[in-house]
């Protein structure tokens, strides 16, 4: 199966939210469930971002692969460093999808001259960290997460990183 990137067309919504609505989908990714106007909300984002990618599949969208910016000050963000953040539909999991399109937009990253990459992942989402080692990016730390953030779900992150061009 070819796997692709592209960015977001207004014509994606439908799939995009069936994605989305999927519970198991979008909970390891750190959305929550989400309701219809969150959904809406989180597809105008992806519409907006430039590095943020649809997954295609035989012209289908069947998940989603971003970059976000990182710094500790989010009005001064660091050029040459993202976080990254995805999710894939279920009935394409186990397949190598992700991990195609994980490698794709790491190459787009690349090509912007973003040379560190970082992704953080619930302590119990083991295919996510399967996949990034499996990508060359090393465990780095486990971050708390406050009892306000975490909804009554996971109360760490763990974080990953890999550097790129080196």
């Amino acid at each position: 199966m070819m796997t692709l990137i592209r960015h977001f067309q207004p014509e994606d919504f439908d799939q995009f939210a069936a994605i989305v609505r999927n519970p198991r989908v979008a909970t390891p990714a750190g959305l929550g469930p989400l309701n219809d106007s969150e959904i809406i909300s989180q597809f105008q984002t992806a519409l907006r971002y430039p590095e943020i990618w649809a997954v295609i599949v035989n012209d289908q969208v069947v998940g989603q692969f971003g970059a976000y910016d990182r710094g500790v000050d989010p009005s001064q963000p660091d050029a040459t460093s993202r976080e990254i953040g995805f999710f894939l539909a279920e009935a394409y999991w186990g397949q190598g999808i992700m991990g195609q399109a994980l490698e794709l937009g790491l190459t787009q990253l690349q090509q912007r001259e973003v040379v560190d990459v970082w992704a953080g992942v619930f302590p119990d989402n083991t295919r996510s960290q399967q996949l990034l080692l499996a990508h060359q990016f090393d465990f780095q730390f486990e971050v708390p997460l406050p009892a306000g953030l975490t909804q009554n779900s996971a109360s760490a992150e763990w974080y990953f990183r890999r550097p790129l061009g080196q």
